[in-house]
Order: structure tokens, then C-alpha cells, then sequence
């Protein structure tokens, strides 16, 4: 496979649930699988090779079958602590939501498997004011999404509060705006001629009802959905082949603001900044020779570029002149409390493998970095630290493992 193409192909998520916790050969998938990447790495000379922080991995191993094949997509922080993970659990056609508590210790409290048969997207769950958890998933009517409010908490077990069923649409993105709405961006489950607009729809969680729509623009799934500062809706569409971001007026859909950039680019990653600004992060293409860099841009509310990085961590390797170059792809970022954020990135140099992760400042200096990159299925801003969620297991198995990563911001 091209080396590019590669890196871009999207890292599956597949895993997890907590019966026990402890080490085991199991345990150390994760590790391994991040030690391989990192030992396959040039020298850096003075650059740490090992994430600073906190690092928490249990090995998941139920009874019986009604979780086998695990995958996890999403995680979101519960008012109380700890987190709950959402994903997706069963075989073949019987495949349904999942929904688990775990504390700041991994261990597992409440869950929910439900929903309808076959699921096949869980997107990043949201937890409203009152605890309870909006999840959106791909499944049930035929090429249809479907969305619902789960109390975790409920005195008879976890049950829905309220769900409903989108035809003919597929929900990629999920958030929980300022005015306490649930904004969730569609696009069409089938391809169109001419294409058929996307959709950014809002509900009230009390009730799932339909507060209003707007159409996106273009028709295609999309990367992230956040609110920015002055209540805009902002989502990075793909398909283009474009670094490309848009932000628009959720009440009456007009665009106020676009930044694209082409050259074999694209969003991996976008998220809300504390002072309301909007993070983007992936790929562009650039310069004469084999060069595919890893991309950071953070936006003002307006839609203003505060500053852009396109970086190529040279100092660590020599470069050759042609075939394979370098390929890299900045593919998760955290923003921090001071205005910056810290940012994976996963990359090749010469067929030798270049992980980095990079703390930046709001000023887009880099405050420190480490020559080493998890692959992640979720993570989070958490006050003075990011938290990153690791999994690692055949998806076809009845055991799962799973790795927490505490990284302090203000490391090494």
C-alpha cells in the first residue's frame, strides 16, 4: 500500500469493558504497539522518547458474549468524575450502542447496550446538564441515524429517556451548545445526483424535539462540530482533499467565515479552544519533493487565522530528495488552559516512523515535545491535563484492553 494512503486510512477503534483490573500479556498490547512505533524511530538527541503524565491500563474480560467485539469511538467527562465511553457491542447483525462509566481509576460502573440492530457509528457521546448521555449512532432503519438520551442512572437500570430515528441520513458529529441544545450535523447514507445538501439539525435534550435545520455545505461527512465564541456552528466537510474549515449561523445556516487550503490536505481533528477559538489539525502537501506535512491552525472566533504551523521534525532524521520523503499527519489536539494546546502526530521519514506529540503555546511556540505519539480513540481537556484513551484487542474477542493516558500540559 502506498505509504501515503496509509496514514490516512482511519485507525479503528475496537474494544473494552472493566472486570478486572491488573497486568497481564493482554495489558501490554498497548505499550507494545506504541514501542513499536517509537523504536522505529531516528534518534532524536535531547527529545524525551516517553509521554510525561499518568498512565492507567486494564485488561476487560466478561463473561459470557453480550459485549464480544467491543469497539469504542467516543468518551466524554461525567459532572461527578471519571468518564463515560460509547461505542459499539456484539457480532455481526446483533451489533448495538454501548455505554460505560469507568472512574478516575478505570474501573467500571453503570452501562447500557441498546439501540437498534445492526449499529454501525457511535459518535462522541455528550453528557447534558443532568448527567444523562445523548448518543447518536448510524443503525436501525436502513441508511438511517438514530439519537437518544440514556439515564445511566435511572432507579429500574439504565433506559432511554427519549429516541427518535432520522431516515435516510447518516449523523456524524454530536455537541451540546451554549443554549443547552443538541446540535447534530447529517449528511445523505447514499450518494446523489446532483448531491444532496447536508444538515445541521437542532433538538431540545428534555424531550428530542426538532428545534430547526439548516443545510451544509458540501454534501459530504465532515470532521468535528464545535461552537466557537460567537455561537457559530464550525465543522471541517471532506471529500475535497481540502484543509478545510467553515463555521456557520445555526439559526438560519448563512456562512460566516471559510478558511480552505488545497494540496492533498485534509482535518483529522478540530476542537474548541477556551476562549472560544476553534483548533484544526491533519495534513497538507507541500514543497518540491515527497513532502506531506502535519498542519496546525488555530482560528479567532471571526474566522481570522491567530497563526498556522506546517512542520516537518528535521532536526531528528536526514531527508532524502525524492521517494518516500516524509509523510505526517497531525491526528488529535487538546487545547490547554493558557491558550494553547497539545497536538498528536504520527508520521514516516524515509520508511522510518516519526511520532511526535507537541505542546504548543497560544502564540504557536512549542513548549515541549516528546518523540513519541499514542493512537487514540478519544481525548480530553481535563483542567491542568489532557486525558487520552488507548484500546487494543481483536475485535472479534470476548476480552478487550485499555490504556489512560494523564498528560500534564505543563510537562516535562
Amino acid at each position: 500500500m502506498n505509504r501515503a494512503v496509509a496514514l490516512l486510512l482511519p485507525l479503528l477503534p475496537s474494544l473494552l469493558w472493566f472486570a478486572c483490573a491488573g497486568t497481564s500479556d493482554d495489558a501490554m498490547d498497548l505499550a507494545a504497539a506504541d514501542a513499536a512505533v517509537n523504536a522505529d524511530a531516528p534518534a532524536c538527541p535531547g527529545l524525551p522518547d516517553v509521554l510525561p503524565g499518568a498512565s492507567t491500563t486494564f485488561t476487560l474480560d466478561l463473561p459470557g458474549d453480550s459485549l464480544c467485539g467491543l469497539e469504542l469511538s467516543g468518551a466524554a467527562a461525567l459532572p461527578a468524575g471519571g468518564w463515560v465511553l460509547a461505542g459499539v457491542a456484539g457480532q455481526g447483525d446483533e451489533r448495538r450502542a454501548a455505554l460505560i462509566e469507568i472512574d478516575r481509576q478505570g474501573q467500571p460502573g453503570r452501562s447500557w447496550v441498546g439501540g437498534p440492530a445492526p449499529t454501525s457509528l457511535v459518535a462522541n457521546p455528550v453528557v447534558l446538564q443532568d448527567g444523562s448521555v445523548a448518543i447518536l449512532c448510524h443503525g436501525g432503519t436502513p441508511g438511517g441515524a438514530w439519537l437518544a438520551r440514556v439515564d445511566l442512572g435511572a432507579a429500574s437500570g439504565a433506559a432511554v429517556s427519549w429516541s427518535l430515528e432520522e431516515p435516510g441520513i447518516a449523523g456524524w458529529s454530536l455537541l451540546r451548545s451554549s443554549k443547552n441544545e443538541l446540535w447534530v450535523a447529517y449528511t445523505a447514507a447514499e450518494a446523489s445526483t446532483p448531491p444532496t445538501p447536508g444538515t445541521l439539525r437542532r433538538y431540545a435534550p428534555a424531550d428530542g424535539a426538532t428545534l430547526g435545520d439548516v443545510p451544509l455545505d458540501p454534501p459530504s461527512t465532515g470532521t468535528g462540530l464545535v461552537e466557537d465564541a460567537s455561537g457559530n456552528a464550525v465543522y471541517a466537510p471532506r471529500g475535497a482533499r481540502a484543509f478545510d474549515v467553515r463555521a456557520i449561523d445555526p439559526a438560519n445556516g448563512a456562512e460566516t467565515w471559510r478558511h480552505t487550503e488545497g494540496g492533498s490536505a485534509y482535518v483529522a481533528d478540530l476542537a474548541r479552544g477556551v476562549a472560544g477559538d476553534v483548533w484544526a489539525v491533519g495534513q497538507i502537501g507541500g514543497g518540491a519533493v515527497e513532502f506531506l506535512e502535519w498542519k496546525v491552525t488555530r482560528f479567532a472566533s471571526d474566522g481570522t487565522v491567530s497563526w498556522t504551523k506546517e512542520d516537518l521534525p528535521q532536526a531528528c532524521h536526514s531527508i532524502s530528495a525524492g521517494f518516500p520523503g516524509f509523510f505526517a499527519s497531525a491526528t488529535f489536539v487538546v487545547p490547554a488552559p493558557d491558550g494553547g494546546a497539545l497536538v498528536g502526530i504520527r508520521g514516516e521519514a524515509d520508511r522510518e516512523s516519526v511520532p511526535r506529540t507537541v505542546r504548543y503555546d497560544a502564540a504557536g511556540t512549542v513548549l515541549w515535545q516528546v518523540a513519541a505519539s499514542p493512537d487514540v480513540f478519544a481525548r480530553i481537556a481535563a483542567g491542568d491535563h489532557a486525558v487520552l484513551f488507548q484500546q487494543s484487542n481483536d475485535s472479534s474477542a470476548c476480552f478487550a484492553t485499555v490504556r489512560i493516558l494523564e498528560v500534564p500540559f505543563d510537562a516535562p
